[in-house]
């Protein structure tokens, strides 16, 4: 799906840490009084006092009182597609800058079609922060903060709208809504934050009188009632870990998961070992962080290399399959987006060369340390060793590397079709690529990153065949072999043909000479394809994001392009993406894969089509930009549970927009991931991270990011699943149903602690590492 339009946006930032933990604040004003629904009283068309509700769209709604997760609940029955909403009348009035929690439970009965949550009001009439809620039929809660914004017209307090909308039939129950002006709690947060540096030592249990020292430290400090003071115990703990580690006091080096955001220039919050330790299975790649933080002056010149081959007594992994990756830092300052950000200023997201660096006083510099294996790697543990410098001192880190024994399949077992990612903006990045050699290397990096960029494989241009045809009659498609060459190993999908949107962007029309043009390319490129063996990958792509619009009409033209594939190629799926939820309905029976958007999955009618055998691709764009989705700013285990809920849906594919559109915002910037340090110089324009997961490097050289990284993960994950499916078994099953319904709830609800995702993960390699 790829954007064509993007809604209207605030500038939305949260004014307190992002690793503020949930308990760690202070409740208080509530701004909403009767969100028990156990008020007696009358609403506006609504038995409940306090909230309006209406019917509209067509559709035929009640509101009634129900039996509630506590007391009494609203109740809204659909029998009718259309909209009924429920919003809380008048809004209430907060503060630009305050932190407002919003709060509720509901469930839902033979729910057919969406619901969703949104604030509105006085900062934008047409929402600006949705909350997606599921099709569980048990009492769920949902819990999302914001920042509230200035109004639209630059009110400091503006009114806030609650609304609820409930598109399509079935019974929608809510109850216990509180919208709550939340604080941070400091006193907390330094307790937590006090136990978070005891556990630095125990992870060196009696090893160098590190626990004992640091077990010191925090009993001496346990009253710290403010950030400042526990600042000062950090500072120290460092100091005694890093003598431990040899640093003789200039630095220590913690080790993390590679789904953790680690800020240069915020305390360090991750962990520290022993060892660094990763393990994958055969044809997998995994990664660890590990973050060198000074402990005095400023770190000039730091180094972090590896010792030399991974060994074991089955063999070896060779230096050359163990990259270290410095984290860049991109500035989000600038821009707007329309979704909330925990901060504003460096994010870590690009992977840059690994070489010398310094670290100023008082930050933390993270690198990532990933290992990648295939077919033939010997099951095993590995060791080895890191080397990191600094400043005169020296840190030598053992690595240890255990080898399942199961092997990934090289291609993904979800399909992943990724759109764009054009030869062009490679060559206004770089200004040439003389016979696409850079673009080359870009392609194959994606494919190994099980990201190929199969939209290269469309054959149709606009109005005529993307390749020349010949002079004997027949096509030429050198042009599109060039890519197919390179993609074969990896493509799981791509589009025979992407059908154009002639009414949006002009250029032609679907004239009989079109029609036949059409026709006999997708015999002729069908039968290239057979020859080439991936035939069995091709869908008939119709018109991307199609619109019903008065002005486009463009629902008719699906049916009629449908109806030409099949009648050319019977067998070749016919794939349909939309972003207006009504299309589903409308086209049903006029594709065989639908491409939706997680967050609007459930309310496009989803479900109901995967009941009826069609297949479901799930995808995530700019809009709706709600979570789970890949912007720099979202954490990074929404990129890695992409996937996963796949899997829990019955989703067969991921699709992405693009992987390098907006590099040419960046055209000439080519020392971007040096001339600053790891505070590099990109330029990030609006939407941080939409349509970006490659980096252009030196020379040509790919640099990945940390979201394509956790994105990679994420689809070896589903391998892993997939895996355990076929394996079966009662260990088996009881991890397949931890994963569909504690892990991941539903399309857009999870478990955002990466810890339950890689513990699940770990259990699930057990069970496969057995015979």
């Amino acid at each position: 799906m790829i954007p064509k339009k993007v809604l209207p946006a605030l500038l939305l930032t949260v004014a307190w840490p992002h690793h503020v933990h949930a308990l760690e604040e202070i409740s208080g004003p509530e701004k909403l009084t009767n969100g028990t629904f156990d008020e007696a009283g009358q609403g506006d068309e609504v038995p409940f006092s306090g909230w309006a509700g209406r019917a509209s769209q067509g559709g035929e709604y009640t509101f009634t009182l129900a039996e509630g997760k506590t007391g009494k609940a609203a109740k809204i029955s659909g029998t009718k597609t259309g909209r009924a909403h429920l919003c809380y009348n008048g809004g209430f009035p907060a503060k630009a800058g305050e932190v407002l929690r919003i709060r509720f439970w509901a469930k839902t009965d033979n729910l057919k079609g969406g619901i969703f949550a949104n604030l509105e009001g006085e900062p934008n009439n047409n929402g600006w922060h949705k909350i997606n809620i599921g099709s569980s039929t048990d009492w769920q809660q949902y819990e999302t903060r914001v920042t509230v914004p200035k109004g639209a017209n630059g009110q400091e307090e503006p009114k806030i709208g609650l609304w609820f909308y409930h598109f399509g039939t079935g019974d929608f129950y809510l109850d216990e809504v509180s919208a709550t002006i939340v604080t941070p709690d400091d006193g907390k947060r330094a307790q937590r934050e006090l136990q978070e540096i005891r556990a630095w030592g125990d992870a060196y249990g009696t090893d160098g009188g590190v626990k004992a020292a640091i077990d010191q430290l925090v009993t001496g400090a346990a009253g710290a009632s403010t950030l400042a003071a526990v600042r000062e115990v950090r500072g120290k703990a460092f100091d005694i870990i890093g003598r431990h580690q040899g640093a003789d006091g200039g630095f220590a080096v913690g080790i993390t998961t590679g789904l953790a955001h680690v800020f240069l220039d915020e305390d360090y919050h991750g962990g520290f070992a022993k060892s660094l330790n990763i393990a994958l299975a055969r044809n997998e790649s995994e990664g660890a962080q590990l973050a060198v933080i000074p402990t005095g002056a400023e770190l000039k010149g730091a180094s972090v290399t590896l010792d030399g081959d991974l060994v074991s007594s089955a063999g070896k992994i060779p230096a050359s399959k163990v990259k270290i990756d410095l984290v860049g830092f991109v500035d989000t300052t600038e821009g707007k987006r329309p979704y909330q950000s925990t901060k504003l200023g460096w994010w870590p997201d690009p992977l840059l060369p690994n070489g010398a660096f310094d670290v100023r006083a008082g930050e933390v510099q993270p690198l990532l340390v990933t290992v990648t294996t295939d077919a033939t790697t010997a099951p095993g543990l590995y060791s080895g060793g890191l080397t990191i410098t600094g400043g005169g001192k020296k840190v030598a880190l053992p690595m240890k590397v255990r080898v399942h024994p199961f092997t990934l399949p090289v291609k993904s077992t979800l399909t992943t079709l990724v759109l764009g990612s054009g030869e062009e903006n490679v060559t206004k990045f770089y200004g040439q690529d003389p016979g696409g050699k850079i673009a080359d290397r870009m392609v194959l990096e994606a494919s190994k990153l099980r990201m190929p960029p199969g939209g290269l494989l469309n054959g149709w241009g606009w109005k005529t065949p993307g390749v020349p045809k010949k002079s004997g009659g027949g096509y030429d498609f050198a042009k599109l072999d060039r890519w197919i060459d390179i993609m074969k190993p990896y493509v799981t999908r791509f589009p025979i043909v992407t059908v154009p949107r002639f009414r949006k962007f002009g250029g032609g029309e679907y004239d009989d000479t079109f029609k036949r043009e059409l026709e006999d390319f997708l015999k002729a490129y069908a039968r290239h394809l057979k020859e080439k063996g991936i035939y069995g990958s091709a869908v008939f792509y119709n018109l991307d994001e199609a619109s019903d619009h008065e002005s486009l009409r463009e629902w008719d033209v699906c049916k009629e392009m449908y109806d030409l594939s099949k009648k050319t190629l019977p067998d070749m799926p016919v794939m349909q993406c939309l972003n207006e939820f009504k299309g589903v309905q409308a086209l049903s029976g006029h594709a065989d894969i639908w491409d939706l958007y997680y967050g609007q999955y459930e309310q496009a009618g989803g479900p109901e089509q995967l009941k009826t055998g069609h297949e479901i691709t799930l995808s995530v764009c700019v809009w709706p930009s709600e979570r789970p989705n890949i912007f720099v700013e979202y954490p990074l285990v929404d990129a890695r549970i992409l996937p996963w809920i796949c899997y829990r849906e019955g989703a067969k594919g991921f699709e992405y927009w693009d992987l390098y559109q907006t590099w040419p915002a960046n055209a000439g910037n080519l020392d971007w991931w040096k001339s600053g340090g790891t505070r590099t110089t990109w330029k990030l324009v609006k939407n941080h991270g939409d349509g970006l997961l490659l980096y252009p490097g030196p020379d040509g050289t790919p640099l990945s990011s940390l979201r394509m990284e956790a994105l990679r993960d994420g689809l070896e994950d589903h391998d892993y699943l997939a895996l355990l499916e076929k394996r079966g078994g009662p260990k088996a099953e009881a991890l397949l149903k931890e994963a569909k319904e504690v892990l991941v709830t539903g399309v857009t609800t999870y478990d955002t602690d990466p810890a339950k995702l890689l513990n699940l993960r770990e259990r699930i390699s057990a069970v496969l590492s057995t015979r």
